[in-house]
């Protein structure tokens, strides 16, 4: 496993570069014995001697008339103790990975003095072959790391895991006290944004909502991030927020997961309307009762036959009796009258007021003659009557209507109590002053009486 590191060189002369490849070039860092128990040095070049590498750094210069300025570059691959490599070869590897300056001078030493070996690398920044200076940013170094890993799988050494530069900048040591004396407008953005995103289903709400509470969002496609206005006139990105759920993209994401969730809920609701709509179709008489059966012929009907009133053929009492004992129950209980002679209507039973109210029917007959409630069960809705759906919108809009009323509470509150830096700042520093001026008095205090003290013993 090795690491690549760029050392930046704040000086750089004639006389920075000739103390620098000195350095690296030390015999009791580069020499080696091998098997044989010849001592090896390991220094080598690319371009150049190893040895003479300053003379030919400093010629190529001279030769392209470039001797100031940025004079070389300086890399560290560094390897892991006991990664099972010999010197030779962490040396080759350093080798290998000078190709990736071709055309250009590279004196190349392995320091094996310290438990970690690692190889410098001394690039001259004038290339010997073009005359042109080396450009080497930080893209560049992140080949170099990868090309690096590629030598040390070669070469069966492990590596680390790719590198990835974090989403979010780290929290600053004035921005955590500024946080902790709660005077962090970033803070308070993220509050505002955490209430519009619990009371928005869409981009558009959203931005109104923030608007209403005072920010201004700045949300364009074509843009990599969304840029807020504070009250106070302060624009803060999504991505200086320290946390990535603010990023352009997760705030897309979220609004598109509602919006499919918005479109399956409202396919649901279309097709529980088509049911109901399917329910009432077997209806084909406009005069024909709520309860009256799709399939029963229209002469079973009474001439008077309304929403409310429910006829049934006397030869079929029994059945329809059975089959429908709520509807004709609630009939005889919406009729006022017994049967006459000649009336296809059956007789009226005498309930009591305690029977109306045990099965719930009392002042509903529309409700009973439809099939709302069953004479067996009052309590219990019929088929057709869903009480769990309905209960459960009754409860989302009483949900709906308590997150309105928190919202509106919070809007009052910072319009009544607005947040102000200033008052803040200026309640801290009467409060140091005062403890300041404390601490002086209590000193002056105890120096007076430690120096009475000292007055009565010398008398």
């Amino acid at each position: 496993m090795a690491i690549i590191t760029a050392i930046k060189e704040k000086t750089q002369s004639r006389t920075a570069m000739k103390k620098v490849m000195d350095y690296v070039a030390q015999d009791y860092k580069t020499l080696f014995q091998n098997q044989n128990g010849e001592q090896c040095r390991l220094l080598s070049g690319q371009n150049c001697c190893g040895e003479t590498a300053f003379q030919e750094f400093m010629a190529t210069k001279k030769q392209y008339r470039k001797e100031s300025k940025v004079f070389f570059y300086q890399y560290v691959q560094s390897f892991k103790p006991d990664c099972g490599a010999t010197p030779q070869e962490i040396h080759q590897m350093g080798i290998e990975l000078a190709k990736r300056f071709e055309g250009y001078e590279v004196q190349i030493a392995t320091h094996i003095d310290r438990d970690h070996w690692h190889n410098h690398l001394i690039v001259n920044s004038v290339s010997c072959e073009t005359g042109l200076k080396l450009q080497f940013n930080e893209k560049d170094l992140e080949q170099l790391r990868t090309l690096s890993d590629e030598i040390c799988l070669a070469h069966g050494l492990e590596i680390l895991k790719p590198y990835q530069k974090p989403a979010m900048k780290p929290m600053g040591a004035g921005e955590y006290r500024s946080a902790v004396r709660g005077g962090s407008f970033k803070f308070q953005l993220m509050n505002a944004i955490d209430t519009a995103l619990s009371k928005s289903r869409t981009k558009a709400e959203f931005t109104t909502c923030m608007e209403e509470m005072g920010y201004g969002v700045k949300w364009i496609p074509q843009h990599k991030y969304i840029t807020y206005t504070a009250p106070t006139g302060l624009r803060c990105r999504d991505n200086k927020l320290h946390d990535e759920k603010y990023l352009k993209e997760r705030m897309e994401q979220h609004f598109a997961q509602l919006e499919r969730t918005q479109g399956f809920e409202q396919a649901a609701g279309d097709t529980t309307e088509a049911d109901h709509t399917l329910s009432a179709a077997g209806q084909r008489h406009s005069n024909r009762g709520m309860g009256c059966h799709a399939e029963q012929p229209d002469s079973a009907a009474g001439a008077d036959g309304g929403a409310g009133a429910v006829y049934f053929d006397p030869a079929d009492h029994t059945a329809n009796r059975e089959s429908h004992p709520g509807l004709l129950s609630g009939d005889i209980r919406q009729s006022g009258r017994h049967a006459v002679p000649g009336d296809r209507r059956p007789a009226q039973e005498d309930f009591t007021d305690s029977e109306r109210q045990n099965r719930q029917v009392t002042g509903q007959p529309e409700m009973a003659a439809a099939g709302g409630f069953s004479e067996t069960d009052g309590a219990a809705p019929a088929p057709g009557y869903d009480a769990v759906e309905a209960q459960s919108q009754v409860d989302s809009r009483g949900a709906a209507l308590l997150d309105s009323a928190l919202y509106l509470a919070q809007s009052v509150e910072n319009l009544v109590n607005p947040y102000d830096p200033d008052a803040e700042r200026r309640k801290y520093e009467q409060e140091r002053m005062r403890r300041t001026s404390g601490r002086k008095k209590r000193q002056k205090d105890g120096y007076s009486y430690q120096h009475e003290q000292d007055m009565e013993q010398s008398m």
